[in-house]
């Protein structure tokens, strides 16, 4: 059943901690968290979600998958402080890589997808701007042909406490402003422009169908399908902070296993949307990446013969032809 979102929005921004609603209202963001053993970060994450300030209801929905540290104890001091602001799903056993997942994230999803809007951040990420919110479902608001909005955010390394700002660019056009730039799929596939932790989007685009022949979903597949159904929005200016640490799953891997993975993950999107010209450049650029690494030589031969082989097949032109023979051939005599 469409919800109706009725309500009268204050008429400035209020920190979610003092809003109060009636029973009946439902709200129009759901800040969706997914957690497990961030003990060491998940406190940052929700006072982040914490000191928002909004003219609208928000709800905070936690998918904690029984982590073997104290995130869920943590995250149930919240829930007790603040019932009325939070949905935590704490599972009794871990689910990652399980059949059951999708089953058990149901009461999850469920929860999650009442909103008009749904904005991700991870246990292990914060926001740093107390009117992200606000900004963005404003935006939303005021352009409904855009799917979702994200914006920039700076890097902190757990282990050096280097700090990096990550605000991203593209060429001179009429929509690229001293704001923001349009997201097409073009630029979706030149560039990572759409950091989780910073976005926001329509839940009425979402169609958990549209992953269900996937084997490796991530969060380019939920982007790819959005900016499908409308163009997305890039705001210059940075909205929380991505944890780089031992336990993320990225940051745990070396440079092969990760161009690997990406290959995989474009592989993946471009077996069930083959006419997508700028995908199918996406998935040979991570080809040549594998192939041209060290690694690419030690691996099995079948493996080589596998990667080599495809990216002979995706030539389309005698230009391509040549350039891809050139790769392999300097590959295999170093």
């Amino acid at each position: 059943m469409k919800n109706s979102y009725s309500y009268i929005p204050f008429s400035n921004p209020l920190p979610i901690t003092e809003h109060q609603w009636d029973d009946d209202v439902t709200q129009v963001v759901s800040i969706s968290c997914l957690t497990y053993n961030h003990e060491l970060y998940i406190r940052d994450a929700i006072e982040g979600f914490l000191m928002q300030r909004t003219t609208f209801p928000v709800r905070i929905v936690i998918f904690e998958d029984c982590s073997t540290d104290n995130t869920a104890k943590i995250i149930k001091e919240y829930v007790a402080k603040y019932p009325n602001l939070f949905r935590a799903f704490c599972q009794p056993e871990n689910t990652w890589g399980k059949p059951n997942r999708r089953e058990a994230g149901k009461p999850f999803r469920e929860e999650r997808n009442k909103a008009k809007y749904i904005a991700v951040c991870e246990g292990d990420d914060y926001w740093t701007d107390p009117l992200k919110l606000q900004k963005q479902v404003d935006f939303l608001e005021e352009n409904p042909e855009y799917s979702l909005v994200c914006g920039g955010f700076k890097s902190v390394n757990t282990v050096t406490g280097e700090e990096i700002t990550a605000i991203k660019d593209v060429e001179n056009s009429i929509d690229n402003t001293e704001q923001g730039f349009d997201i097409t799929l073009e630029r979706f596939f030149k560039q990572w422009l759409t950091k989780t932790l910073t976005l926001v989007y329509r839940t009425e685009l979402y169609n958990p169908n549209d992953f269900k022949n996937y084997k490796y979903t991530r969060d380019v597949h939920l982007n790819y399908h959005l900016l499908k159904r409308g163009k997305g929005y890039y705001m210059k200016e940075v909205f929380g902070a991505y944890h780089i640490h031992s336990g993320g799953i990225f940051s745990s891997i070396n440079e092969n296993e990760r161009f690997n993975t990406f290959y995989l993950v474009y592989k993946d999107l471009l077996n069930y949307n083959k006419d997508d010209v700028f995908l199918r450049r996406k998935v040979v650029h991570y080809l040549k990446k594998n192939i041209s690494k060290r690694a690419f030589r030690a691996s099995p031969n079948m493996k080589r013969e596998r990667l080599v082989l495809e990216l002979l097949f995706s030539t389309k032109s005698l230009g391509e032809l040549k350039s891809n023979l050139k790769l392999i051939i300097s590959t295999y005599i170093k």
